[in-house]
């Protein structure tokens, strides 16, 4: 990542909140929610 300064998000889909509750006992587990998106990485000249 050296270099880069700035990413843009392109072309997103999904990455909606999960639907299932969560409370103290779940603390550090891990939900998969589908998220796609292009990221295009820029340079300063």
């Amino acid at each position: 990542m050296t270099g880069v300064s700035y990413i843009q998000r392109l072309n997103t889909v999904g990455g909606v909140a999960p639907t299932l509750p969560f409370d103290a006992t779940k603390a550090g587990s891990k939900q998969l929610v589908k998220y796609q998106a292009d990221l295009v990485f820029y340079k300063a000249p």
